[in-house]
């Protein structure tokens, strides 16, 4: 049962929930039988799936798993859950994380364009750039782990059971919905922080200059985007009330009604679009390529894919006029 992925299990074992009494030594310094339990499942896994091998992260979604059943249906909710909710993101390369990543940026700019707006505040975008699934904005390393390990860690237990629930019952949709959610709630504290920076750096009527019309100069963008940080790191901790965390998401959000063949086509979108770039990096890269010309690569790769929303897949990405005029009258306002 030894392998390459031996060393890195045996590491992440005893960071797995250490606050947790199961997971604990005994008091007598002797390990866990949990944790026994833990390490053959996370090896048999390693054996079973060798594309991934083991990944961090995984050993959190197996121990909670084994909380709650026998080793045997713990392995095999461990290897359904990689294959059929989060299918590529602990692969070798990670690289279904990026496309994840991609899918959700995407949700955030229809559904919330607001925040949208404040993610990506320094990265110079129009409506119609969709060059940030390549380049993702540096915020969206906040919620790398709400994909590789479901929310744990990212809100309390007791909600992140109430979310698994859902997403056993309604498919992968449920992780972009959550997380929709999360910034729907948070939006609030992210617009605070914007208006409190424009107020104290000079924007609109502060005599400033502009930052992506933020009112801030480059080292004020960079502080703005550590405080924003620290908003996505901590703020669903404390979503304890898992009742109105999902009203939000089911009940008065327009994300609500979010099929899962649109999240599936807008996948393969981001897959395409992320396949494409690289093919062309890659011829490129034998000349090297200095920051301006990879710039010009990524609009090169826009123009010959067209616009053409429809092709991405969530039926309500299909720009509208009404639409459109909300982004201009949030351009406006920011």
């Amino acid at each position: 049962m030894i392998n390459e992925n031996t060393e890195a299990i045996e590491k992440d074992l005893h960071r797995t929930f250490p606050e947790n009494i199961h997971f604990n030594n005994t008091k007598d310094d002797e390990e866990s039988a949990l944790l026994g339990t833990l390490r053959r499942v996370l090896k048999c896994f390693s054996h079973y799936k060798p594309k991934i091998g083991y990944c961090q992260s995984l050993n959190f979604i197996a121990g909670l798993l084994l909380i709650f059943m026998d080793e045997e249906k713990a392995f095999w909710m461990l290897v359904i859950i990689t294959e059929k909710y989060l299918p590529g993101i602990h692969d070798f390369n990670l690289e279904g994380v990026n496309v994840h990543q991609g899918v959700l940026m995407l949700c955030l700019r229809q559904y919330l364009p607001a925040v949208w707006q404040i993610i990506t505040h320094d990265m110079d975008l129009d409506e119609n750039d969709n060059s940030f699934l390549y380049d993702l904005p540096p915020l969206s390393f906040c919620t790398t782990s709400w994909f590789m390990s479901v929310f744990i860690g990212v809100l309390p237990i007791e909600t992140t059971l109430r979310v698994w629930d859902v997403l056993f019952f309604d498919d992968s949709k449920t992780i972009f919905q959550i997380s929709l959610t999360v910034f729907k709630i948070m939006q609030p504290q992210m617009t605070n922080l914007i208006h409190n920076k424009k107020r104290h750096s000079g924007g609109p009527g502060g005599g400033g200059g502009g930052m992506g019309g933020m009112g801030m100069d480059e080292g004020g963008s960079e502080f703005l985007s550590a405080e924003l940080f620290q908003i996505i790191q901590n703020s669903p901790k404390v979503f304890i009330n898992c009742n109105h965390l999902l009203t939000e998401c089911f009940r008065t959000s327009a994300f609500n009604k979010l099929k899962q063949d649109e999240i599936l086509k807008c996948q393969k979108f981001v897959e395409e679009n992320r396949q494409r770039y690289n093919e062309l990096i890659k011829k490129r890269s034998k000349v090297g390529l200095n920051e301006a010309e990879r710039k010009e690569l990524i609009k090169a790769s826009l123009d010959s894919n067209g616009s053409d929303k429809a092709k991405i897949g969530l039926k309500a990405m299909r720009w509208n006029g009404r639409l459109n005029h909300r982004m201009k009258k949030l351009k406006r306002n920011s």
